[in-house]
């Protein structure tokens, strides 16, 4: 067979494992062949450099990238409250199955607050083994996916944790010291909800 370039060569888009490739060994200067896998195998052993934030892909929401934002929904068990003229943000980060997420909220003067217990939904639905509801299933969830801090500014603040209620929404449990249990925030709980009072909230859970 009369001798070829490379660029005269037919092109295979996919190589596979055992398909030959010509190489040069440096020892001898001499062509040679190997495998593609015998050449995969021999480049991982060769491979020693590090990931680092320099290599990754700074677009939105890919790993070296800024977190997405996406708007909360924020809901009660009885009665839908509104967030008016208050603020309610959200960002979040997805690599992989792992999600990070933040929330913000804060009531402004014709927020109304419902009634029952308050929800706020998750940016990507959570993976449905995560939430287990075990005693009273939408009522008490099992899994812990953050914490939340709320104040009424410069007069108290409360604490706790954000629960999954099922795929799509947290609910925010926190100590209900005069009861003795553990009690889920609404428009009247821990405190009465009012103008300027604010939630912030982190977590991590993983995507369906």
């Amino acid at each position: 067979m009369a001798d070829k370039k490379i660029t005269d060569l037919a092109l295979k888009a996919t190589a596979g494992a055992t398909d030959i490739v010509p190489i040069v060994d440096p020892s001898d200067n001499v062509t040679k062949r190997s495998t593609v896998a015998g050449l995969a195998t021999a480049l991982l052993a060769s491979f020693t450099a590090k990931i680092t934030n320099s290599m990754l892909d700074t677009t939105t929401g890919q790993p070296g990238g800024a977190w997405q934002s996406f708007t909360p929904v924020w809901s009660a068990s009885t009665t839908a409250p509104a967030i008016g003229n208050g603020v309610l943000t959200g960002a979040y980060m997805q690599v992989g199955k792992t999600v990070h997420y933040r929330l913000y909220f804060k009531a402004g003067s014709t927020t109304t607050f419902g009634a029952g217990s308050w929800r706020f939904s998750l940016p990507v639905p959570a993976l449905s083994a995560q939430a287990m509801s075990p005693n009273s299933p939408g009522v008490s969830p099992a899994s812990f996916i953050g914490g939340w801090y709320a104040e009424n500014p410069l007069v108290v603040g409360y604490g706790g944790t954000l629960m999954l209620l099922d795929t799509t929404k947290v609910v925010l449990h926190f100590s209900n010291t005069t009861a003795g249990v553990v009690s889920q925030v609404s428009a009247s709980a821990p405190g009465t909800w009012a103008n300027t009072w604010y939630i912030m909230g982190n977590g991590t859970y993983e995507a369906a």
